[in-house]
């Protein structure tokens, strides 16, 4: 760990993949700043050369992310139990509460109207699970109920599978 790798080895490596018929290398810049995935880069375009072929180059970027949004006072977390109903406000530039948790869509997507009722909405990687029960118009927020016990944190991670 923390070792400076070999480039000329790791580049070597990659040539007998590229030699065994590898033609796409895919950079994930969900990890790593673009000066390491530059570094990357020049070590496949080394390999390039040492096998004699072009291959490509695959640039996975991150999209879009829906976060909780920083909470109102010294809150760190706020804790909830099954059954519990509490509120998410997509209104972009509001902080979250115990009752309205806010969400921070990147780019300032209005995600409202992408969102039905029953539309499960896991935070924290899963961690905390809701499901829409009722949609509010006049605020433009979800009713959700808590399917686990668990806390939601500021800044974490949302997701809301099978919406568009």
């Amino acid at each position: 760990w923390g070792e400076k790798l070999d480039v000329e080895a790791s580049a070597q490596n990659i040539a007998k993949l590229i030699e065994a018929g590898a033609n796409t290398f895919r950079f994930n810049f969900s990890h790593g700043d673009h000066q390491e995935q530059g570094e990357r880069m020049a070590t496949v375009k080394r390999a390039e050369e040492i096998a004699g072929k072009k291959v490509g180059f695959l640039l996975d970027t991150k999209g879009p992310e829906i976060r909780t949004e920083l909470f109102e006072g010294d809150a760190k977390e706020y804790s909830y139990k099954t059954g519990e109903k509490i509120r998410v406000a997509t209104k972009q530039g509001i902080k979250s509460t115990r009752d309205v948790i806010a969400l921070n869509v990147a780019g300032g997507l209005d995600i409202y109207d992408d969102v039905e009722v029953g539309r499960q909405v896991l935070v924290d990687d899963g961690k905390l699970g809701l499901r829409v029960v009722e949609k509010d118009d006049a605020s433009r927020e979800f009713v959700v109920e808590v399917e686990n016990d668990g806390v939601i944190a500021k800044q974490k991670g949302v997701n809301i599978p099978n919406t568009k």
